[in-house]
């Protein structure tokens, strides 16, 4: 008998009313056992270690560190099942669904889900439709994103976001040579950063264009954590990237090279 896939809420039991924040999947014929496990207790059957100043965000999970916060108040965070009796299919449907009608910013939730073409704005969903592939003849450097810091979409989804949304992932931590950046900080006209999406699809040498704009300069990048990384500076709208961005966003282009940054006609 094929394993019973569910998806599952797990909520903070607060005095004004429960507040979700988390959507997670599993399977097995004890669901509630299996989502009780999620709550993200170590090895040896105790809560992980809650987060001080020496903590990065890196090192302990969003969701971990609120189920501590509940714990910590004395409350307990509670389990619903949203479906249940679900094949695989199906439970990454319904799961992806219910993160992107809540929304990354309202959950502890990473990523939006496996399925799906993201939640969109019905404009954006008339471009996707007309999608195809293109040429870019301009000079660009081509990045990779997945979406805003924190979370991750796909191109569908992109394409619904706010400009400036987009311009945030797709300005900052890449590794860029000298050469390079003299170029880029001298060109005329100014060379593009396009903005495309990760995955399978700029793996493999194409991707549709979620974000275009023209680079001002590079400089280093305002984290400062010791590493060798860049950003970049942009122009503000002008004519010709008003006309390109009607071009290419929402279409494919060929993004073919090395991993990370990718350069066309440079």
């Amino acid at each position: 008998m094929a394993s019973v896939h569910f998806v599952y809420l797990l909520l903070d039991p607060k005095e004004t009313g429960d507040e979700l924040f988390y959507i997670g999947q599993g399977q097995g014929s004890r669901p509630a056992d299996h989502a009780q496990e999620s709550l993200d207790w170590d090895a040896g059957g105790r809560p992980m270690p809650a987060a001080t100043g020496t903590k990065t965000p890196e090192e302990i999970r969003a969701k971990r560190l609120r189920i501590l916060k509940i714990l910590a108040s004395g409350r307990t965070p509670r389990i619903e099942f949203l479906r249940t009796g679900l094949s695989k299919r199906e439970v990454d449907i319904v799961e992806t669904a219910a993160i992107e009608l809540i929304g990354l910013d309202n959950l502890c939730n990473q990523v939006m889900g496996p399925a799906g073409k993201g939640r969109m704005l019905a404009t954006a969903h008339e471009t996707l439709q007309g999608s195809k592939d293109l040429t870019l003849d301009e000079a660009a450097v081509v990045v990779p994103v997945k979406g805003v810091w924190g979370g991750s979409l796909d191109y569908a989804g992109l394409i619904g976001q706010d400009e400036a949304q987009i311009w945030e992932n797709a300005r900052r931590r890449w590794s860029i040579a000298a050469g390079k950046r003299a170029l880029l900080n001298d060109a005329h006209p100014p060379v593009l950063l396009v903005a495309v999406q990760s995955g399978k699809g700029f793996s493999a040498g194409s991707g549709v264009v979620v974000g275009m704009w023209e680079i001002a300069g590079v400089e280093p990048d305002e984290l400062k954590d010791g590493q060798d990384k860049w950003q970049f500076r942009r122009h503000e709208l002008t004519d010709r990237l008003s006309g390109l961005r009607k071009t290419f966003l929402g279409h494919r282009i060929q993004v073919k090279g090395q991993v990370g940054v990718r350069y066309l006609n440079l």
